[in-house]
């Protein structure tokens, strides 16, 4: 949290807004068509109901051979009465991420019997290490099986900048098997943005749509501070 331009800081202050202003059920539900309710926002693995890291995420680390202490985490985990969701957020970093050891895919094809072959379609390596997805590969994948042992719908959320990814769906998509109840989506920062813009006065709402519009990431190679989101001012 040390970094104001680092995408956990950015994370923290637009869910925790749309927690505590009771937002989060309704943008989700505007983004799935569904009627979400009964939430909990889980950041970076910690469960706020359970005081310590959420134990299912720890099933599923140890269902696929992942070191507990050094397991996959999601940026935000948000738990409904009807779905599960992983969003991995991004803002100055890209989804092109490769495993440090290429040689080991630990137990990801094989654990949860054998569950890699039924929610991707091509294998480990093609989309860890050559495509380089491993990253969204590790969420699919314990996301997709937490979600089925619960019996609950299943979203994969890739948060980005409207500028950024625009083709991450596209190509995601083309390794993983998708259904009604598990789904990959692309969104942007200023979804989020329009959809605290359009709500009812809230609590806060104009510190964080001037938050959103006044928001930095540093200067470009000319020396020209950046703004953050695309927003028309």
């Amino acid at each position: 949290m040390a970094r104001d331009n680092s995408e956990d800081a950015v994370s923290w202050n637009v869910f925790r807004f749309l927690e505590r202003n009771n937002l989060i059920e309704g943008f989700l539900s505007s983004i799935t068509g569904l009627y979400l309710k009964s939430s909990e926002a889980i950041y970076w693995s910690y469960s706020q109901k359970e005081n310590k890291v959420l134990s299912e995420l720890n099933e599923a680390r140890r269902e696929f051979g992942k070191v507990i202490k050094r397991g996959s985490e999601p940026d935000i985990i948000i738990k409904t009465d009807k779905a599960q969701f992983f969003i991995e957020a991004k803002l100055t970093a890209g989804n092109d991420t490769i495993p440090s050891n290429k040689n080991s895919s630990k137990k990801y094809e094989s654990g949860g019997q054998n569950w890699f072959s039924k929610v991707f379609k091509s294998d480990y390596k093609t989309i860890a290490v050559i495509e380089k997805k491993y990253e969204l590969l590790r969420f699919w994948l314990l996301g997709t099986w937490m979600a089925n042992q619960q019996g609950l719908n299943f979203y994969l959320i890739n948060l980005v900048l409207s500028e950024r990814e625009k083709d991450i769906e596209n190509i995601f998509k083309g390794y993983i098997r998708e259904s009604e109840r598990k789904k990959f989506i692309r969104i942007t920062w200023e979804d989020i943005y329009r959809y605290i813009s359009d709500t009812n006065s809230s609590k806060d709402k104009d510190i964080i749509l001037n938050y959103f519009r006044n928001k930095t990431i540093g200067y470009d190679g000319e020396g020209k501070l950046q703004r953050a989101f695309s927003i028309n001012l």
